[in-house]
């Protein structure tokens, strides 16, 4: 949600449809990579703390 809606906002201010596309292809790739890093991070936590 948040990769679409820079990449709008990078339309609105560019107007170039070129940026919007690659931003909406970038976002999930950069998802992708740090999936793994940050479940790890989140699992080493206590889960109880953040209730």
């Amino acid at each position: 949600m948040f990769s679409f809606a820079l990449g709008l906002f990078l339309l609105r201010k560019t107007g170039s449809a070129m940026n919007l596309g690659i931003s909406i292809l970038i976002g999930p790739l950069v998802s992708l990579v740090l999936l793994p890093v940050s479940g790890t991070i989140v699992d080493r936590f206590s889960h109880k703390k953040s209730l």
